[in-house]
C-alpha cells in the first residue's frame, strides 16, 4: 500500500501596493537603505546584508554580488534613485559593510507603524519581481535581475495585479 503525501503549496502572494511602500519608505528610518535597495534591485537579504562598499560600482551604476545563492556571481544594475541614497551615506572604508544585521530587528516595528500586515522581508522582492511584470517587463529580463536559474521559479514572483490583467485585456479594441 502506497501513499501519497500531498504537496504543500508554499506560494506566496503578497507584495506592496506603491501606496503602501510609500508609506513603508516614509516610516523607514534607519532601515531607508535596505528597503530602498530590496524595492530597487529585487536583491536576496543575506545579498544586501553581506554587501560592503567596495561591491558598489558608482562610475558603471552596479552592484557586485561575489557570491549568490546560487553559487555565482552577478551584477545588478542600480536605479537613479537608489544612486542618489548610495550618494547620500558618509564615511565609506571599502571593507565595511553597508547594513547592519541588528537593523533587521526593528523591520517588525516599521511594518507596524507604516500598517501593512501580512509582510515578510522576503516579500520586497516580490514585489520588485511583480512589479517589473506588471510594467511589461519580460519574465527573462526579471529572472535575470533576480539572480534565478530557471524561468519557473521567476513565475512564483512576478505576480500581476487585478487591475495590470483588465488593462491588458483592454488593449483588444473590437
Amino acid at each position: 500500500l502506497k501513499i501519497k503525501i500531498a504537496k504543500k503549496n508554499n506560494i506566496r502572494v503578497r507584495y506592496l501596493t506603491e501606496e503602501e511602500a510609500e508609506r513603508l519608505i516614509h516610516n523607514s528610518g534607519k532601515l531607508r537603505l535596505l528597503v530602498i535597495m530590496a524595492l530597487s534591485t529585487g536583491m536576496r537579504k543575506m545579498e544586501m546584508l553581506n554587501l560592503t562598499w567596495q561591491n558598489i560600482d558608482f562610475t558603471a551604476k552596479l552592484i557586485h554580488i561575489e557570491e549568490s545563492k546560487n553559487g555565482e556571481r552577478r551584477s545588478i544594475p542600480i536605479s537613479d534613485s537608489l544612486l542618489k541614497e548610495l550618494q547620500k551615506q558618509e564615511n565609506k572604508e571599502p571593507t565595511e559593510k553597508i547594513f547592519k544585521i541588528k537593523y533587521l530587528d526593528s523591520f517588525l516595528t516599521v511594518l507596524k507603524k507604516s500598517n501593512i500586515k501580512n509582510f515578510h522581508f522576503h516579500d520586497l522582492r516580490h514585489t520588485f519581481a511583480s512589479w517589473l511584470a506588471m510594467k511589461g517587463v519580460s519574465l527573462y529580463t526579471i529572472k535575470e535581475l533576480l539572480g534565478h536559474k530557471s524561468i519557473l521559479m521567476t513565475q512564483r514572483y512576478a505576480h500581476l495585479s487585478p487591475d495590470s490583467r483588465f488593462a491588458a485585456v483592454n488593449l483588444i479594441k473590437l
